[in-house]
């Protein structure tokens, strides 16, 4: 597949860097001390991710992300 064949907006990311830097973010700043701002990443696998890492609060601009959040 090219770049040019996506459909946009995408979000393209390495798994094992991001796996690498949430578990860094987690260890770093643990349960509440940070919130990552939901519409740097737009994405709900992203947003479980850093649930399941430890994460316990997130940032919403707008009342879709917070639903999308809320289905995640």
């Amino acid at each position: 597949m090219k770049t040019s064949d996506l459909t946009t907006p995408v979000l393209i990311a390495d798994s094992k860097v991001l796996d690498a830097n949430i578990s860094i973010m987690a260890a770093k700043r643990p349960g509440r001390t940070l919130r990552p701002h939901v519409k740097a990443f737009k994405s709900t696998g992203m947003a479980k991710k850093l649930v399941e890492a430890g994460h316990e609060t997130f940032c919403c601009a707008t009342i879709r992300e917070l639903e999308g959040m809320v289905k995640a």
